[in-house]
């Protein structure tokens, strides 16, 4: 919630690739977790199953299961069935490392602790960006970001490319605290599964 906001919003390819680089490396750390406790948890949460869904259904939409039928034209015709795979494959890859912080979420913050840790950083980052992204309106024309940054054709908002992803961030800023207040009361939301030793 820190670093994406910092990077422009995370909408920039290189924000994009620097997003699903830390996906790779929270299973990275998750499997090295799992390796030193000899016990791997997941979640047991129903909430994960539509971003899954999300996955499996960009999944099918890259099967090259349509006709290779050119209709006469020197282009070669895409096979798969979405009509812009390079696209699919990008939203792929974003809901697939959104899925990945979703799930690391629902495990490893299914304590107490665990839920202050992550209540604790949104509000106290949350306010000093709407303190900045405040100050920038009414100090520019909007147009900037952080002040040097021109844009062409958005209207900027802080550290945003556009102000309604601002808007966006803000309200999960303020729920996060509220739902993991919602969270302490429901304990059993993980299971672990333990190797046995031979």
């Amino acid at each position: 919630m820190v670093l994406t906001t910092l990077a422009y919003g995370t909408v920039h390819y290189w924000a994009l690739a620097a997003f699903a680089l830390s996906a790779a490396g929270v299973v990275c750390l998750w499997c090295l977790d799992g390796l030193v406790l000899r016990s791997a948890r997941l979640s047991r949460n129903a909430l994960q199953l539509p971003l899954l869904g999300l996955v499996v259904l960009g999944l099918i939409q890259l099967l090259p299961l349509r006709t290779a039928d050119n209709a006469g034209l020197t282009l070669s015709p895409v096979r798969a069935l979405s009509l812009d795979p390079y696209a699919t494959r990008l939203v792929l890859v974003q809901v697939a490392a959104l899925l990945i912080y979703f799930i690391a979420t629902l495990v490893f913050t299914d304590t107490p602790r665990g839920c202050a840790r992550l209540s604790e950083p949104s509000p106290s980052f949350g306010f000093p960006v709407g303190d900045v992204c405040l100050t920038q309106s009414f100090t520019s024309d909007g147009t900037r970001v952080y002040w040097f940054r021109q844009l062409a054709q958005s209207t900027a908002f802080g550290p945003f490319i556009n102000r309604h992803h601002f808007a966006g961030y803000m309200e999960l800023a303020s729920r996060c605290p509220s739902a993991c207040c919602f969270r302490e009361r429901s304990k059993a939301t993980s299971v672990r599964f333990t190797r046995l030793p031979p």
